[in-house]
């Protein structure tokens, strides 16, 4: 028997995707430009908690099918994974290594550094 996830109750992603996302990908470049720069990611990005709405808009702007992401406990409710696959079509993989991008609720909890995929010379991020 295949289960359907539960799309009933599920939050939206940007109330205007093309807009809100553009203004999220300028700021999210900008941040990546001035490392220590504190930037504000502005739009209606709305997730399921406990994701703020910058890390709501930066994975509707970025992550994609081909994005791998890891959660964290705290992250791994029921709704969030539903969520980003969903809205971004992005695979929620076990292994921190495995993954592109991590969403990490408790620091203090949170895997070591090494764990992570490091990227390469050529394509470090």
């Amino acid at each position: 028997m295949i289960s359907v996830p539960d799309y009933a109750h599920l939050k939206p992603g940007f109330a205007d995707p093309v807009l809100d996302s553009q203004s999220a990908f300028r700021t999210i470049m900008s941040a990546i430009a001035y490392p220590g720069r504190i930037v504000t990611i502005g739009g209606s990005a709305c997730g399921p908690s406990p994701l703020s709405p910058a890390t709501t808009a930066f994975c509707l702007t970025l992550a994609d099918g081909q994005t791998p992401i890891w959660l964290d406990v705290g992250a791994r409710s029921a709704e969030i994974p539903t969520y980003l696959r969903f809205h971004c079509g992005a695979p929620i993989v076990d292994d921190p290594g495995a993954a592109q991008f991590a969403i990490i609720v408790d620091a203090a909890a949170a895997p070591r550094l090494h764990l992570f995929d490091a990227g390469e010379d050529e394509y470090p991020d």
